[in-house]
């Protein structure tokens, strides 16, 4: 089959009209915000559990940055969809669909993600999951705002809303423990585990995220630091590395949901510490680092990276900088996945 290349698109307010269907037979949308997302979308599309070249792939927020790296995606992906997009804001995806969505996916339905769905108005919502996040028992942690989401018909967890058809997760098992729910045709495992969608576009992601692959020695020890919360994880990792500093690598990479400006004159005085500023999701780290056969020790802040690489990973330390209800939750999902 002849292969044609999308042209990577700026979008400000500019109108999209599908180009080889009708409006009446509607176009999916594909949206993602993170890496990790993208990942994901790559999943269902690759290992054709949706037919995907009648969607358009809509990428939102900043973990994209530069042309240069737009250009690889579109380069890497094109073939899968029918265009590849880039937004600032879900506002200006709002402002830009000038057709009916026949499928819309998305990564969350919980709270004002699903007044957004609304205001799209597909005719079927597939959510699929992101991580740790899609397993949450609830979003709403007192009374009042479970009352204030009920009021607003907004969903206190994902795959909660009445507008979703179908949720697309790696662990249907433990969704179903968490939500006490039984058999329901609403939740769907994905194709491909996360592990062989991490090897099928290893080189994608290495080249779309400009990853220069670090070399680990076999028996090499590691410290990989996880930051989350900056008000937080900054204290705990100057603490952490007084007390640890024999390690042969040291590495320190950012939660691209977060912004450090306010501690980055902290983090600059940090001695012996390699930070990786690629956006590429931290899966790719620990899986060179398994199979290169170093001993990797993580500490992270409540992430999904410890539910899925657990198997590839020496020792796991969750930093303890709060008792949230966010971390009360993830604790006892987190020996679910244990099982």
């Amino acid at each position: 089959r002849r292969r044609t290349y999308s042209v990577v698109i700026e979008v400000n307010r500019t109108l999209i009209k599908p180009t080889t269907c009708s409006t009446s037979a509607g176009t999916d949308i594909y949206i993602c915000s993170r890496p990790i997302q993208l990942l994901n979308i790559l999943n269902i599309a690759q290992s054709g559990k949706i037919n995907s070249v009648n969607g358009y792939l809509m990428i939102v927020g900043n973990f994209i940055v530069d042309k240069i790296t737009k250009s690889k995606i579109t380069k890497h992906y094109d073939y899968l969809f029918k265009g590849v997009y880039f937004f600032k804001s879900q506002n200006e995806i709002l402002d830009s669909i000038d057709f009916k969505v026949e499928r819309l996916l998305t990564y969350s339905d919980v709270g004002e993600e699903g007044l957004f769905i609304r205001n799209i108005n597909p005719s079927m919502v597939v959510i699929y999951e992101e991580g740790y996040a899609a397993y949450h028992l609830t979003f709403a942690y007192s009374i009042l705002s479970k009352i204030k989401f009920k009021i607003k018909k907004k969903s206190v967890y994902i795959g909660g809303s009445p507008i979703t058809d179908e949720l697309v997760i790696y662990h249907p098992d433990v969704y179903s423990k968490i939500h006490r729910m039984h058999a329901s045709s609403l939740i769907s495992s994905f194709r491909w585990t996360l592990n062989q969608v991490l090897k099928y576009n290893k080189n994608q992601f290495y080249d779309i995220f400009n990853y220069e692959k670090i070399v680990f020695f076999r028996k090499s020890t590691v410290l990989l630091y996880l930051l989350g919360d900056p008000s937080t994880t900054v204290d705990f990792l100057i603490d952490l590395l007084k007390k640890n500093n024999n390690y042969d690598h040291l590495l320190i990479k950012k939660h691209p949901g977060f912004c450090y400006s306010q501690v980055a004159d902290r983090l600059n005085n940090l001695e012996n510490v390699s930070f990786i500023e690629s956006n590429i999701p931290v899966e790719y780290i620990v899986y060179d680092c398994f199979i290169s056969g170093a001993l990797l020790d993580l500490y992270h802040e409540t992430s999904t990276t410890a539910i899925y690489m657990k198997k590839y990973i020496k020792n796991i330390v969750e930093i303890d900088t709060n008792n949230s209800n966010f971390k009360k939750k993830y604790r006892k999902a987190y020996k679910m996945f244990d099982g």
